[in-house]
């Protein structure tokens, strides 16, 4: 399709983007600290605001967003056993189906929060609540595919199922050219790609491949806009 020629990363620039961010954000500790689990909303908007989303941060607002959450909650637990590899997503612009509008409900119950709730606060919280399946993104992730997509991806439920969808696209491409690829160490069989890059890249807690994607898109589109691979006679450490 379209949008998976524009935006596929390669297994190369993925995970070099991977291995970028972490040197970028000195290993990603604040969000390693929520990856822990039961993150309590006002730590969650602290989170939030190390990445000036602008999220209100006083009790008010913090009732607020726990109580859209709550609201949220039937229809998270719907969509537990999915991740962004296997959800299904293929009848985006169709039919509303059960998965596709359990997501719509979760973005516009949290986007509606209010006291500064953008859209990039919108996706970090998804993600954070459900991060097997939610993809991060932020203004100029968001505008990048705005344009990609010829509009079908926004700040709405039904565009972010569209930006999902596009973003399991490239999941599935990562991971067929990952499975191909000559790598040092050698994966154990049946190993995911964002396993292998978390293990290789020594995080406490394994990210998943949502989170990974959020990382490439923010290196290439926000942080440096344009990035380059290690040039073809960089050392290679080989297997002995």
């Amino acid at each position: 399709m379209l949008e998976q020629q524009l935006t596929a990363p390669s297994w190369a620039e993925f995970a070099w983007c991977a291995f970028l961010y972490k040197m970028i954000t000195a290993g990603d500790e604040d969000y390693q600290k929520l990856a822990k689990g039961n993150v309590d909303v006002k730590e969650l908007i602290k989170f939030l605001n190390k990445w000036k989303t602008r999220v209100e941060n006083s009790d008010k607002s913090a009732k607020a967003l726990a109580k859209q959450i709550e609201i949220s909650r039937d229809d998270l637990d719907s969509l537990g056993q999915f991740s962004i590899r296997n959800v299904d997503l293929e009848t985006v612009g169709g039919p509303s189906t059960p998965v596709l509008h359990a997501i719509e409900n979760c973005y516009g119950s949290i986007r509606k929060s209010g006291h500064r709730v953008g859209p990039t606060a919108t996706a970090k919280i998804l993600h954070i609540l459900h991060p097997d399946l939610f993809v991060m993104w932020d203004n100029p992730i968001l505008l990048y595919f705005l344009k990609k997509s010829r509009g079908k991806v926004s700040d709405s439920g039904a565009g972010y199922c569209e930006y999902l969808r596009i973003m399991q696209q490239s999941a599935n491409h990562i991971t067929q050219e990952f499975e191909k690829a000559e790598l040092y160490p050698v994966p154990l069989s049946g190993v995911f790609p964002e396993n292998y890059l978390s293990t290789q890249l020594q995080y406490r807690h394994a990210k998943t491949m949502a989170k990974y994607l959020d990382e490439y898109y923010w290196v290439t589109q926000t942080h440096f806009k344009k990035i380059e691979l290690p040039p073809k006679w960089y050392p290679e450490k080989k297997a002995v």
